[in-house]
């Protein structure tokens, strides 16, 4: 090469950009070795920065590993302005690199510039890898990249090529079969098939600190030897939130389990038949976070499969990691809170009875019904100024369970005489049924004409136990009860609409219920 630096500015530049961009590790010394420049790929073969290379020598660079070992003679450049050799190096992280260095004599600038090309077949891979690499042969280490120190807790490279997989493991993988057999099985069938993967348990060499890891062997042939090639990644968080979301999902489930054993109980007990089909909503209201918990593993898990195999085809880049640990964070956080939300909902009912058997289906005239119950209620409602307005078409007739229809209208009514008016006020409580011949359904309106329901309890009052009564007897089970019938016996919809001039309840049910379940 027969560039010098007196040439134009153009070609200087042109020189300058190929350098900074080459593969190869470029370095110009004084005559004594000390580095005066070096590019970015120098910096990142030997772990160096560029200033603390500027602040080395050639001599401080090189290995030690042998002192048998060839090394790069600054007086032979000189003399023959041109020397060819094969060197070790030694990395920054304390591990060996194999390169192969050509080397120039400047006379005018009394200087000596030179390459760095990496003659190892995985040179590039230690370099760039955040995960442990590593060469396995006739089952031991014979070399490693700086991560794998690092991951197992080891200083120097010599003392990691001393040991084999069996000793960086716990003396039985949790299959319960020794490390050192199992080791040997995979590494056999690693050199028979070429390939294989599976989960491991490793441990650090400097705390003893066990660690599930991702192992990857593929066979190849290094210096006319088959040899393993092997990779390992910790996957202890991704272990940690999968055994979490396990003990979260038998949490819960074990908890559904109990509260139906309890509803099996409180079946029996004619104490708790007063409150009906209370807890008929349970399921629904349960299914909602069990859904999303669902949901977001299955998502959590599909994540995980395409980064993996991404890994294994070695595409994986760095935006896709990132964005897989963003998923993870946010799917792990939907999962830990709908967990914690359907734990609350059961221990909210583990003081309710569930009546799961349906009442009678039959077919039925439904004003006629609606005002047997508003007889059933006369003694009551004669204690009051209240009077009922019923409309409701005389021909309508309607399959369904006849008990929830009753429970309802009664409930409705106790809870309008119970809160919406004070002691001897008048009022009018209606009852509008209508029905639509295009969806078989039919829409019942309750509306009272009291005081209404408060802002901050309208959003709750279909929940157990909210009422504004306590005190007076009030259980704050009754719209709770209300909402179980429509949505679990009627397979309806149930909606509330409240001001200081009144509340108005409105249902809407199929004409003939398709089934007649608490």
């Amino acid at each position: 090469m027969n560039v010098t630096f007196t040439q134009n500015e153009r070609l200087f530049k042109t020189l300058q950009i190929a350098i900074d961009n080459s593969f190869d590790g470029f370095w110009i010394t004084d005559l004594q070795g000390n580095f005066l420049q070096v590019n970015d790929a120098l910096s990142r073969m030997s772990g160096y920065s560029k200033t603390e290379l500027l602040n080395m020598s050639l001599g401080e660079l090189e290995s030690t590993w042998n002192l048998d070992e060839k090394k790069i003679d600054i007086e032979k450049i000189i003399t023959q302005n041109y020397d060819h050799v094969e060197i070790s190096y030694c990395h920054k992280e304390k591990y060996q690199v194999n390169v192969d260095v050509r080397a120039y004599f400047l006379p005018e600038q009394q200087t000596i510039y030179g390459f760095f090309h990496c003659t190892s077949e995985f040179c590039e891979i230690y370099n760039s890898t955040p995960d442990a690499v590593m060469i396995i042969d006739e089952g031991r280490f014979i070399h490693c990249n700086a991560p794998t120190l690092k991951l197992f807790g080891i200083s120097a490279y010599q003392e990691f090529c001393s040991s084999s997989p069996s000793t960086l493991s716990p003396p039985k993988q949790p299959c319960g079969t020794s490390s050192a057999i199992l080791a040997a099985k995979r590494i056999a069938v690693a050199l028979e098939k070429g390939f294989i993967r599976f989960e491991w348990v490793h441990k650090r060499a400097d705390t003893g600190e066990p660690f599930f890891a991702e192992v990857l062997l593929r066979s190849i042939v290094l210096n006319n030897k088959l040899v393993l090639h092997s990779t390992v990644h910790d996957i202890s968080e991704r272990h940690e939130r999968e055994n979490m979301i396990r003990l979260e999902k038998e949490s819960v489930e074990s908890s559904l389990r109990e509260l139906k054993s309890m509803q099996n109980h409180l079946v029996q007990s004619e104490k708790m038949a007063a409150l009906g089909s209370l807890v008929a909503g349970v399921a629904h209201e349960i299914n909602t976070p069990l859904g999303i918990i669902l949901t977001s593993t299955t998502h959590l898990n599909s994540k995980t499969n395409k980064v993996a195999a991404l890994y294994e085809q070695g595409e994986l880049e760095e935006i896709e990691l990132t964005n897989y640990f963003k998923s993870t964070t946010e799917l792990t956080r939907l999962i830990t809170f709908n967990s914690e939300r359907a734990a609350a909902l059961i221990g909210s009912f583990k003081q309710v009875a569930v009546d799961e058997t349906s009442s009678e289906k039959r077919t039925f005239l439904l004003k006629h019904y609606i005002q047997d119950i508003l007889s059933s209620l006369n003694p009551t409602l004669k204690k009051t100024a209240l009077r009922v307005d019923l409309t409701c078409p005389d021909d309508l007739e309607i399959s369904c369970c006849a008990g929830a229809i009753a429970q309802i209208i009664t409930n409705f009514v106790m809870n309008s005489l119970q809160h919406a008016y004070e002691p001897e006020q008048a009022g009018v409580l209606s009852i509008r049924i209508t029905q639509f011949s295009r969806n078989n359904a039919v829409r019942l309106v309750y509306r009272d004409d009291g005081k209404g329901i408060p802002k901050d309890l309208q959003q709750k009052v279909f929940e157990p136990f909210v009422t504004t009564r306590r005190n007076n007897g009030g259980t704050g089970l009754g719209l709770h009860i209300v909402y179980n019938l429509v949505y679990q016996t009627l397979k309806g919809h149930l909606k509330m609409f409240s001001s200081p001039k009144g509340t108005v309840f409105v249902v809407t049910f199929p004409k003939c219920s398709p089934v007649c379940s608490s």
